[in-house]
């Protein structure tokens, strides 16, 4: 006996006598159609719009963290020689995920093992614009050596599997592409650009430090020493604190300076130094203010 079977009997109980309740006045509810949940997320996207400029400031900040700007960009060189270079899937993930309100997917539909290929589709939808771009094409179950020109029938499951995640990246870093704004795609890869010429110039100053450091040792100046005079530790030297020390050890060689006038306070503590440093700077001052006078 179902629940509305039973419900009903209690009615008629209730019911006065003489009154006979209608065969239709409890009918099952039907159940509630399905959900679509991409239609839930475009109907959010359309309530709640993107902030472009919250948007535009995650883009930036992404950008300048070095694993992000690594990854930016990808390099194929031709037979006749050309680099072609251009940003990258990472990037394009990364950007949609700035951006906002973008859904994104990457699927193998069907595997024909006798035609040995893969059907994939993979598409890039703005929930917010309504604007989207799709794929679907055939991966074949082959890997070719670029250098022999030979192709080889891939049987392993496993190569299979990145054979098409590898062909698929590529669609699916142009379906992104094609919804994101342009300025917004280009923004990033200038900000990408800059910060890795910002993290080559400091492996180049991390570069100098070492040397100088192994200069300086060899006439008997520690590290520490070093950074004692410099109150700061070697990692954060810049460029101007590794010209500085380049000077100086000129001057040492030329016997314009000695080690021990040079170097006597790194015995002294931290706070020494800096006290130090202070009263040679107001001396200074003071000498300057004299000679005006």
């Amino acid at each position: 006996m179902t629940h509305t079977d039973t419900t009903r009997d209690e009615d008629e109980r209730r019911a006065p006598a003489g009154i006979a309740l209608p065969s239709d006045a409890y009918l099952p509810v039907p159940p509630a159609p399905p959900v679509d949940p991409t239609a839930t997320m475009a109907m959010i996207a359309r309530q709640f719009p993107r902030d472009v400029k919250r948007a535009r400031k995650a883009m930036r900040r992404a950008c300048k963290d070095p694993q992000v700007a690594r990854k930016a960009f990808f390099e194929i060189e031709e037979e006749d020689g050309t680099v072609y270079r251009g940003p990258s899937v990472h990037l394009a993930r990364e950007l949609a995920r700035c951006w906002g309100h973008i859904t994104f997917d990457l699927r193998e539909v069907s595997r024909d093992m006798r035609r040995r290929v893969s059907t994939m589709v993979v598409h890039a939808w703005d929930l917010q614009s309504n604007v989207r771009a799709s794929s679907q094409f055939e991966v074949p179950h082959v890997r070719s050596d670029e250098e022999d020109g030979v192709f080889e029938r891939l049987v392993d499951p496993f190569e299979v599997y990145e054979n098409n995640a590898d062909h698929g990246a590529r669609r699916l870093r142009e379906c992104i592409f094609q919804v994101l704004p342009a300025w917004f795609v280009a923004e990033a890869e200038k900000q990408c650009e800059r910060t890795l010429r910002k993290q080559a110039r400091q492996h180049v100053e991390a570069v100098g430090a070492t040397e100088i450091v192994q200069r300086f040792e060899q006439i008997g100046v520690t590290a520490v020493e070093l950074m004692n005079r410099l109150s700061k530790p070697q990692d954060n030297w810049t460029a101007e604190d590794t010209a500085e020390l380049k000077e100086l050890l000129r001057q040492i060689e030329d016997g314009e300076v000695s080690v021990t006038g040079e170097f006597e306070q790194t015995s002294l503590t931290s706070d020494e130094i800096r006290a130090r440093k202070r009263r040679r700077r107001s001396h200074g001052d003071a000498e300057g203010a004299s000679a005006t006078a």
